[in-house]
C-alpha cells in the first residue's frame, strides 16, 4: 500500500460496544475525487465508523481496504496516509496555533507529505493569521481551535481526510474556507469523509451520501446538490432503514 493509493473498501464493518452492535455490515467502495457525507441521527455510528477509518479503533466484524489491502496490516502506515479531526482537537493548549502546527510537522518530518503544505499557507487557507502566534490556544474561541485543528489535519498532505463535524464552532465565512479547502482536495483526487449534521453543508461540498441508521448503511447514493432534495433523502432512509 503505497501513499498514492485512491481506493478504499468497507467490508462488511461492524463493530460492537458490549451488549451494543454500533455498526452492522457496513459496506461500500471509495475512489479518488469521492467527498462523502456521513449523516444520520445522534448514535447511528457515524464517530464509530470514522474512528474505525482512521485506525484508531478495529472493527469487531469485516475489514478495510486500501488499493486490495487490509490497512490492519501495518496501521502505521495506514495513518500516515491519512489526515483525521475528531472531537478531540489533539492542540497542545500552552501552545500558540504556529507553535502547534510547527511541533506536529517536526513530529512527522520523516513523512513524505511533510512540507508540501507550508505551514503559511495552512494559516492562510483557514483564516489563522488574526491569532497564529499572539496567544496559546488554550486562550482561543471554539471557531478558532476548530479551524487550527482543521489546518493541523492537512500537515502531511494527506489523500484522506477524515473529518467528524468539522463545522462545529465555525461561522459562516470559515465554513466557506473548508468547503474551497474540501473542494481543492477532491481535484487533487483525494478522499474525504465528513460526519456532519448540516444539511446545507453536505449538500455544499458532498459528491456521495451516505446515511447511517441504528449502526447500518441505510443510504449510499449520489449527494444532491439542493438542501430539500438532501434533507427529503435523510428523512426517508431513516424511515425506511436499509436500502
Amino acid at each position: 500500500m503505497t501513499a498514492s493509493a485512491r481506493d478504499l473498501r468497507l467490508e462488511d464493518i461492524g463493530h460492537v460496544f458490549g451488549a451494543v452492535r454500533a455498526l452492522s455490515r457496513v459496506s461500500a467502495t471509495l475512489r479518488g475525487g469521492d467527498v462523502v457525507a456521513v449523516m444520520g441521527p445522534n448514535g447511528a455510528g457515524k464517530s464509530t465508523l470514522l474512528s474505525i477509518l482512521s485506525g484508531a479503533r478495529s472493527p469487531t466484524a469485516g475489514a478495510l481496504h486500501a488499493s486490495g489491502a487490509p490497512v490492519a496490516r501495518d496501521l502505521q502506515a495506514w495513518r500516515d496516509q491519512q489526515g483525521f479531526l475528531g472531537h478531540d482537537t489533539g492542540l497542545y493548549g500552552d501552545l500558540t496555533a504556529r507553535e502547534n502546527l510547527a511541533f506536529y510537522r517536526d513530529l512527522h518530518a520523516g513523512h513524505p507529505g511533510i512540507g508540501a503544505a507550508p505551514l503559511d499557507d495552512l494559516s492562510a487557507r483557514f483564516g489563522l493569521a488574526d491569532f497564529w502566534d499572539a496567544q496559546p490556544v488554550r486562550q482561543l474561541s471554539r471557531g478558532q481551535l476548530q479551524r487550527t485543528a482543521l489546518a493541523k489535519s492537512l500537515l502531511t498532505s494527506p489523500w484522506l481526510w477524515l473529518l467528524d463535524e468539522p463545522t462545529a464552532g465555525l461561522d459562516l465565512a470559515h465554513a466557506a474556507l473548508l468547503a474551497c479547502a474540501l473542494t481543492q482536495h477532491r481535484a487533487q483526487d483525494g478522499i474525504a469523509v465528513v460526519a456532519t449534521h448540516e444539511p446545507a453543508f453536505a449538500a455544499a461540498v458532498a459528491t456521495r451520501l451516505w446515511v447511517l441508521h441504528r449502526g447500518r448503511l441505510a443510504l449510499d447514493a449520489p449527494c444532491p446538490a439542493d438542501e430539500t432534495q438532501l434533507r427529503a433523502q435523510l428523512q426517508d432512509a431513516c424511515a425506511g432503514g436499509v436500502s
